[in-house]
């Protein structure tokens, strides 16, 4: 069999690099590792504040500022002329179809 390259294909050559590799990857990690995960193990732990559970009542109520605007809004206008004497209604109460408002 021809090679096509520098490295041979053959059995013997094959295990050469196996070798090789599997004394070149422990080669590659650092020993500082273990040392430094006993270091980190040796720390004191750090200190924390906890709070007791205690159950209690929340309100149910939200208090908040805003605008509120009406889906509708009609305009009154006299049929006639003349002053108006008194107003029957409330500003802004609900009145139905026909009631009088002055």
């Amino acid at each position: 069999m021809k090679s096509s390259g520098p490295v041979s294909s053959s059995p013997k050559s094959l295990a050469v690099i196996a070798i090789a590799a599997a004394l070149l990857v422990p080669a590659c990690s650092s020993g500082a590792a273990p040392a430094a995960t006993s270091q980190a193990a040796a720390a004191a732990p750090p200190t924390v504040t906890t709070a007791s559970v205690e159950a209690r009542t929340m309100p149910s109520v939200l208090a908040l500022t805003g605008t509120l605007l009406a889906d509708e809004e009609s305009t009154i206008a006299p049929v006639m002329p003349g002053r108006v004497m008194e107003v029957l209604v409330d500003r802004g109460a609900v009145v139905e179809a026909g009631q009088p408002l002055v």
